[in-house]
This record gives structure tokens, C-alpha cells and sequence, in this order.
């Protein structure tokens, strides 16, 4: 194999590597975080937030209701006592009462308003709850499939790098030089087809083919990325 195949094949054994570095933190982000728990978790904390604001208002709405009624039973027995005997005071009471029913009823309509909301957001928290709990059995039964995954990712990439440590050992020291300062570039080390770079797309000149074919050089000259003669 000539030195500048050997680069190419040491270049791609280092895209396979990069490409399986990926996918290893990709893996490695899904055992740590799951977007599917993390929104259910969220969806789940929101339906209690609601589910408990409501029965706050409703308590609250339930004491108002009791009090409101305690205190127009009371207005109405007095109404009924026979102890007011003035008409005007009579018909003030009586007025009170006919407003503290109509209030009532308001607020009855409105505690039962509220009963259906919880009601509903019981139901709402009871989904979420049971999403939550598919997310995390569908996470957890991945788990062990995602943990082999993961250990024939690091087993290939340590027979990568042995193998790579292994072509650089092979490449001459010039070479290793020349892509040492090339290899930011993509695709540092790239083949010559038809005389065509096939990293620029440029034509090379025959004299420049024949310098590649003696060894006098191994780049191209427009874009200097690293040529695998055909």
C-alpha cells in the first residue's frame, strides 16, 4: 500500500471514529435525560399544580358558601321570630335576605363550577401521571438495549484507534507533517480521478501528475489537500 493510501485509510478509520463518538454521546445523553420522561415529568407537575389550586378554591369557595348560608338562615328565623315589629325594618331584612339568596345561588353555581374543573383536572392529572409512567417503563426497558449499544461502540473504538495507531506508524514522517497541517480541512486526504482532485474538482496539469506519479510531490496544488493517485 502506498503512503498516501495508507493516510486515506487512516483518514477514514478517523470519520468512523468521529461518526461512532457521535452516536456514543447521543447514547449516553438518552441513559442520562429522556426528552418523552422530562415532558411528562413536566405535563405532570402542571396538571398537580392545577388539580391543587382548584381544591384551594373550592375550599375556600365551600367555607364562603357555608358562611353566607349560616347567615341567612339566621336573618330568615329572625324574619320569622315575630321580634320586628317595625315595617320598615321588615322590609329592610326581608330585601337582605332576597339579595343573600341571590348571591347564594351565584356562588352555588360557582362551587359547582369549580367541582367540575377539579373533577376534570383529577382526570387531567390521573393522564399525566399514567403517561409519566409509560415514558419511564419505555425508557427503562431501552436502558439495557442502549448499554450494549454502548459497549460495542467503545469496544470498535478501541480497535480504531489500535488500528490507526498502526497506519500512522506507517506513513512517513514528511506525510504526517503535511497532514498535520492540513487536517482541519475536510477531507484532508482525498483521491485523483481522471486527473481531477476530487476534493476541489480541479484539473491537474500533466506536469503536476507527474510530479504526484515520481514522488516529488504528494498535494494538490489549488486546494493542498493530500492526492491517492488512481
Amino acid at each position: 500500500m502506498r503512503p498516501t493510501e495508507t493516510l486515506l485509510q487512516f483518514q477514514r478509520l478517523g470519520d468512523r471514529a468521529r461518526t461512532l463518538g457521535d452516536e456514543k454521546t447521543h447514547l449516553e445523553g438518552r441513559l442520562a435525560t429522556d426528552p418523552r420522561v422530562d415532558a411528562a415529568e413536566g405535563a405532570k407537575a402542571a396538571a398537580r399544580r392545577e388539580r391543587d389550586a382548584l381544591v384551594l378554591d373550592l375550599k375556600e369557595m365551600e367555607l364562603e358558601v357555608e358562611g353566607h348560608r349560616a347567615k341567612m338562615k339566621g336573618h330568615e328565623r329572625e324574619l320569622m321570630s315575630g321580634r320586628i315589629r317595625s315595617p320598615t325594618d321588615l322590609t329592610r331584612m326581608s330585601d337582605e335576605v332576597g339579595h343573600m339568596k341571590t348571591r347564594l345561588a351565584e356562588e352555588e353555581d360557582r362551587e359547582l363550577e369549580l367541582m367540575t374543573s377539579l373533577e376534570a383536572a383529577e382526570a387531567g392529572l390521573a393522564a399525566a401521571t399514567a403517561e409519566l409512567e409509560a415514558a419511564e417503563a419505555s425508557r427503562a426497558a431501552a436502558a439495557p438495549g442502549t448499554r450494549e449499544r454502548l459497549a460495542a461502540i467503545e469496544a470498535e473504538l478501541g480497535t480504531l484507534e489500535a488500528q490507526r495507531a498502526a497506519l500512522w506508524s506507517e506513513v512517513p514522517a514528511p506525510l504526517q507533517a503535511a497532514y498535520n497541517r492540513i487536517s482541519r480541512i475536510a477531507n484532508a486526504v482525498v483521491a485523483e480521478e481522471g486527473g481531477q482532485c476530487m476534493g476541489c474538482r480541479v484539473q491537474l496539469t500533466t506536469n503536476e501528475l507527474q510530479q504526484l506519479r515520481r514522488g516529488e510531490r504528494f498535494n494538490c496544488q489549488n486546494c493542498n489537500r493530500i492526492l491517492v493517485l488512481s
